[in-house]
């Protein structure tokens, strides 16, 4: 099979200390040369400048195109009318890779709280399964006003056939019903997704009951099955007993499938009818993104006297895992104007809108799935629907985040917090904030960088390649490429542990969602974005991030809104930029060094579209002046030049800098050659680090294209989800044998990235 590179690959974190990390309970008392109140002796100041060319198209995003257009355009960041890259992007830029090269903190962290979407297995255990048996939320209220939530079970879950006649029910199932309660599905995949759908879902505020005409049931006399010979059962796959059918009309030998408003039915019917209630997600076009999987609703039988059917608590953990699931789909679509999970038509999402906003919160005659717990009468969970997702947890059930599998490797790796006890090189170079969930009269510790970038222009002169014209306007107009429609930037987003984890130990191997845990598997470590190689950069009209799916016409198929239109600057683009510094150690130096370029390989990759290909640059340190301020606030050194030493790189021409460093010009070359600092600085850096990061910023360590995972025949633009569910399925499941695959951890052994093999792909 063809392998290809995931589009970004990690870089290591380590449990151990930094040369140069402070105590974080002294501080500020013991900063050094943390500090921005004096100057202090034997540190260095002054200015780096560097160049920065374009090796591939790039775009740094600026002005966004107020008409509502789709897909919307966006024009590259300007300053004064010429394409430029802010002081910011370069910022961020480098101070990722200082903080992975010297294994600081984190600073930007995201605390994410993860969870997966199951999957249909019948394999696993029941945990790890979808839910299939639907109940009636109950909410009473303690004396202090406090919500008790309790379940009452109505339908009976999936049941596997045994090699025999009868459906087995597990004992911690039969113990909540009293009689065997099978659901039945109504509509179809067309009927279901019309506006003109005429069913909602029962609630308090929609108590209407519905009839059909069912098979009465009961338990098989002296066992906990029920039988499942006769002909009003759906099983699937001659294996599975899923749902009960409608009784057939003796004389047209046809089962009518549309539920009778009860009250429709004349009394003289109605024993011939199973009362019921229903439960309609609804599909209509205000929800297109509901897979073309759901073909159907549910009609519950609720006969006369169902309100005094038992009742079980819901565990506490049961809620706040629920809670905690909806809110995580809340969150992601947050843009969207109907929220996730979607709310059962006809109900709301929660009682105290002013109080709760778009939240889902479970009320009072909610239907639900759920799975009862196996060793005592209580509801272990409870989901809005039947394939709900899965939470990863901790080891005593709490909801794990990335907080919570960083803390497992150094606590210290997280941002900072009242809880840290060192601040990392990193912090004290770029600065930090204290994060706190403390009150907001409490005051926080933060620090302000010594770094400090300017902007970078576009360099316009006739010597910039691919630039010509007689005027700046034309040159500025030269450096752009024609305007492209930029694919959907699609990314598995973590946990996904094919990608983002490694197993404890080092220990090789692939990692099921539901196995994750803190402690036992740790985050491979900071996310970096691979280069691709130059003959899939330089494809005229086939270029990876070039989509292909821009028809005006269909929406829905090409998710125009979801895309942007830009205009990249062309290979070869040349701009200047500089860093200005105060009260630097020589390591903090060698560590800047470093991250503007940690070899002669490496190469950044910045602005929008990394993952497919754009923005990788060359940044070259080629001057280099110093200052001594000891010495410049001295009466001798009043009329001195502003720099004490200077550096140019070999075969540097000072004459095509910006006139902007006219003084720089002047200065001699008689300071300690930059890549000395550098490199010293790189043989104390842990070499899993060193060698992980040289690699994945180096384009010469490719093999294979560079793409998201695909499956045989798949579109980079479409489904690209595949390639995860065909490799958690594992071998005998589909076309041929599928072996899972992960993302192997970069070491100091690593000598070139590794790859990832397309899956063969069965629906």
């Amino acid at each position: 099979m063809s392998t290809f590179h995931n589009p970004y690959h990690f870089v290591p974190v380590k449990r151990e200390g930094r040369v140069g990390d402070l105590d974080a309970k002294s501080f500020p008392i013991t900063r050094k040369q943390a500090t921005h109140d004096r100057y202090v002796p034997e540190t260095h100041s002054g200015r780096i400048i560097c160049r920065l060319t374009t090796e591939a198209p790039t775009f740094v995003g600026g002005e966004r195109s107020k008409e509502a257009t789709a897909p919307a355009e966006v024009q590259h960041f300007q300053l004064h009318g010429r394409p430029s890259i802010p002081a910011s992007t370069l910022r961020g830029l480098v101070s990722s890779i200082a903080e992975a090269a010297s294994n600081s903190a984190l600073r930007a962290l995201s605390d994410a709280k993860y969870s997966y979407r199951r999957i249909m297995d019948p394999r696993q255990p029941e945990m790890y399964r979808p839910l299939s048996a639907v109940g009636i939320v109950i909410v009473e209220r303690d004396e202090e006003g406090k919500p008790q939530y309790r379940l009452r079970p109505l339908t009976l879950p999936l049941i596997e056939l045994k090699g025999g006649r009868e459906a087995a029910l597990d004992a911690h199932w039969k113990k909540l019903y009293s009689a065997p309660n099978l659901k039945v599905f109504i509509g179809d995949d067309r009927s279901i997704r019309s506006d003109q759908f005429p069913f909602q879902t029962f609630s308090p505020n929609h108590e209407r009951y519905y009839g059909l005409k069912l098979r009465t049931r009961t338990w098989s006399s002296g066992s906990q099955g029920l039988l499942a010979s006769d002909g009003d059962m759906y099983i699937k796959g001659g294996r599975f007993l899923v749902a009960q059918l409608p009784l057939e009309d003796q004389n047209t030998r046809r089962r009518d499938f549309t539920p009778r408003p009860w009250e429709g039915i004349s009394a003289q019917d109605q024993p011939l009818y199973t009362r019921g209630i229903l439960r309609v997600l609804g599909c209509g076009s205000d929800r297109p993104d509901i897979p073309k999987t759901k073909k159907h609703e549910l009609f519950i039988p609720y006969p006369e006297g169902a309100e005094k059917w038992p009742t079980f608590p819901i565990r506490e953990d049961a809620v706040e895992r629920f809670n905690d699931l909806a809110d995580q789909r809340t969150e992601a679509s947050k843009d969207d104007p109907s929220p996730w999970p979607y709310e059962p038509r006809g109900t709301r999402r929660n009682e105290n809108p002013s109080k709760d906003g778009r939240r889902f919160r479970l009320k009072n005659g909610d239907l639900v799935w759920f799975r009862p717990a196996t060793n005592s009468p209580e509801i272990a969970e409870i989901s809005l629907s039947s394939i709900w997702r899965g939470r990863v947890d901790t080891n005593d059930g709490r909801a794990a985040s990335t907080y919570s599998f960083f803390e497992k490797v150094d606590s210290n790796l997280l941002p900072f917090n009242p809880r840290r006890t060192l601040i990392t090189i990193a912090e004290q170079l770029f600065g930090f904030v204290e994060s706190s969930k403390e009150s907001a009269t409490s005051s926080s510790r933060a620090l302000a960088g010594r770094v400090y970038f300017s902007h970078a222009l576009l360099e316009t002169s006739e010597h910039s390649k691919n630039i010509d014209g007689q005027t700046d306007e034309r040159r500025v107009e030269a450096a752009y490429l024609d305007a492209v429609t930029l694919k959907i930037l699609d990314s598995p987003k973590p946990p996904s542990p094919a990608l983002y984890f490694k197993k404890a130990a080092g220990t090789p191997g692939y990692i099921t969602k539901r196995e994750l845990k803190p402690g036992s598997h740790y985050p491979q470590g900071r996310k970096f974005y691979l280069h691709h190689r130059d003959k899939e950069i330089n494809n005229a009209g086939k270029e990876p991030w070039r989509s292909h799916h821009i028809d005006p016409n269909d929406k829905k198929k090409s998710r125009l809104q979801q895309k942007v239109k830009i205009t990249p600057l062309k290979t070869g683009a040349v701009f200047y930029f500089h860093i200005d510094f105060d009260n630097l150690s020589t390591h903090e130096l060698g560590l800047l060094v470093y991250a503007l370029k940690p070899n002669d390989n490496f190469r950044h990759k910045i602005g929008m579209g990394k993952a497919l290909g754009l923005g990788r640059v060359n940044i070259e340190p080629v001057g280099f002046f110093g200052i001594d301020r000891q010495k410049r606030y001295t009466a001798d050194a009043l009329f001195a030049p502003r720099y004490a030493e200077g550096w140019r790189a070999a075969g540097e021409d000072q004459s095509l800098w910006p006139a902007a460093y006219a003084g720089e010009k002047l200065i001699g070359s008689n300071a300690t050659q930059l890549s000395e600092l550098r490199d010293v600085f790189a043989r104390e850096m842990n070499p899993d680090i060193r060698t992980a990061l040289e690699l994945v910023g180096n384009p010469k360590a490719l093999s294979s294209p560079v793409h998201t995972p695909l499956v045989e025949g798949g579109n980079l633009e479409d489904e690209t989800f595949q390639w995860f569910v065909a490799n958690d399925r594992g071998p005998g499941r589909g076309r041929g044998t599928i072996h899972p695959q992960h993302l192997e951890p970069l070491t100091k052994e690593t000598t070139f990235l590794p790859t990832l093999s397309i899956h063969p792909w069965e629906d």
